[in-house]
């Protein structure tokens, strides 16, 4: 297929429970469009270069007016590369075949010049890809922790790369399979710059816990 297209839509709200009106923090919006094309081929052994992804659309924002609108707009590319596991594994859920993955991503980024506005009208000279970096690196495991009935689950890390000294993110997430059922258990922990768009330039850390499911 030479044009292997596809939509995706990401919504990120924070929901604080803590505040009286119970009200969400923030909500940002990232539709994006792109090509994935699956290669498979064989590096050494176990090793495979898996796909590249192309997206000449990604633009994400806050829907916010005035002083709190923040916006991007991205075109990037991707590499993945999986290691086979010695034993089949199904494809479980969002769960990869792979007992382990790795993807660069690079991206060109434009449309944040009023990011940069709200650097300098606050007294910082560092620019807005200094926080949100100019690509990611993201590893995943599979089935590395026990066997048995909760054998499956995965722990993704993903950091953005290319970023000013000091600023860096971190993600991990957890999952774990429940047993029998087409859910699975989820925790997350988030440390670093570049959270949400509205607090790019805000160092926080947050844990999160939850449920996720496919179908």
């Amino acid at each position: 297929n030479l044009f292997p297209a596809y939509f995706a839509y990401t919504q990120k709200s924070l929901w604080n429970l803590g505040q009286q009106a119970v009200s969400f923090e923030e909500s940002n919006y990232n539709p994006e469009l792109f090509l994935d094309y699956p290669v498979n081929a064989v590096i050494d052994g176990r090793l495979k270069l898996r796909d590249i992804v192309v997206s000449p659309f990604d633009h994400e924002s806050n829907g916010l007016a005035g002083a709190q609108s923040r916006n991007w707009n991205r075109q990037y590319a991707l590499v993945r590369f999986g290691l086979e596991p010695k034993e089949k594994l199904g494809k479980t859920n969002s769960f990869m075949a792979d007992k382990a993955s790795l993807y660069i991503k690079l991206w060109h980024a434009s449309g944040y010049s009023g990011q940069d506005t709200y650097l300098r009208s606050v007294g910082n000279n560092r620019d807005f890809l200094d926080y949100m970096g100019r690509g990611e690196v993201g590893i995943s495991v599979r089935d590395f922790l026990w066997g048995g009935s909760f054998r499956n689950h995965q722990l993704d890390i993903k950091t953005p790369i290319l970023r000013g000294s000091g600023k860096n993110s971190y993600e991990l997430e957890l999952q774990q399979q429940i047993p029998n059922m087409n859910f699975a258990l989820y925790m997350q922990y988030w440390v670093g710059y570049g959270e949400t768009l509205l607090r790019f330039d805000q160092f926080d850390r947050r844990s999160f816990a939850g449920l996720s499911f496919s179908y």
